[in-house]
């Protein structure tokens, strides 16, 4: 079963149906010094069907990238723009089918090093799911990583019939050449088989219907400056016809 969730994909958590899957990851860097730096990542997907789906990354409060597939037609922003209808949704779903599950992007430096043991069966929204506790795995020998994990703690609700992680909260500590790493994790698939509440871009303010028609403002000129007129010295040219 946790092999099977490692390996889970966006066409397995849509055997749920529609569902809301929020996720935030915060990381904290602390130099020796006492000095630090942290950054907090938000992740919402909103999911009913390929034709019918939402996805918003933020980073430390603000809006990174916003996808709509509203009835196959995709619309998208970046940053903190208004939503511009696109042509093609097919890239928007290549992305998703990448970036659906948070989980690999927060756990990505010391993956190898949590090890999942079952505690207790349980229900999550009417679900039957599994509890698995989080602990720091022994050391591979021979094997040497950037960041070395020196704290693993947490639970993780795993659905009976799909694998998938329905609820995460996690705790991770890495030590680095020179940063010891903080990672917290938390995540939570709700809403199963409900409406997602999405509803047409067209409605929001400032949306952009048609990108491609959009009349392009150009950048303002300085008007011509007229050389100064010089004497024309040459002989002049005697019209067609003329003795000349």
């Amino acid at each position: 079963r946790i092999q099977a969730a490692a390996e889970a994909t966006l066409q397995s958590a849509a055997e749920l149906g529609s569902y809301v899957l929020t996720a935030q990851t915060g990381r904290t860097w602390t130099a020796p010094g006492g000095s630090s730096r942290a950054t907090t990542e938000d992740f919402e997907l909103r999911w009913e069907d390929p034709d019918l789906w939402s996805l918003k990354m933020s980073r430390d409060g603000r809006q990174q990238q916003r996808i709509v597939i509203y009835g196959a037609e995709p619309w998208a922003a970046m940053g903190d723009t208004p939503l511009s209808r696109r042509s093609d949704p097919e890239p928007y779903r290549v992305q998703l089918q990448q970036s659906w599950d948070p989980w690999k992007l927060a756990t990505d430096p010391v993956r190898e090093r949590i090890q999942l043991t079952m505690s207790r069966d349980d229900v999550y929204e009417g679900r039957p799911a599994r509890v698995y506790a989080a602990a720091l795995s022994p050391a591979v020998e021979g094997y040497r990583a950037t960041w070395e994990a020196t704290l693993v703690e947490g639970e993780i609700w795993l659905d009976e019939q799909t694998a998938i992680r329905l609820s995460v909260d996690l705790h991770v500590q890495a030590q680095g050449k020179k940063e010891l790493l903080d990672i917290r994790y938390r995540s939570r698939l709700q809403g199963i088989g409900a409406s997602t509440g999405i509803t047409s871009p067209q409605l929001e303010e400032g949306a952009v219907l048609d990108p491609q028609r959009e009349p392009r403002a150009m950048p303002e000129r300085p008007a011509a400056r007229t050389p100064p007129r010089t004497p024309d010295r040459r002989p002049a040219r005697s019209p067609p016809g003329s003795d000349r």
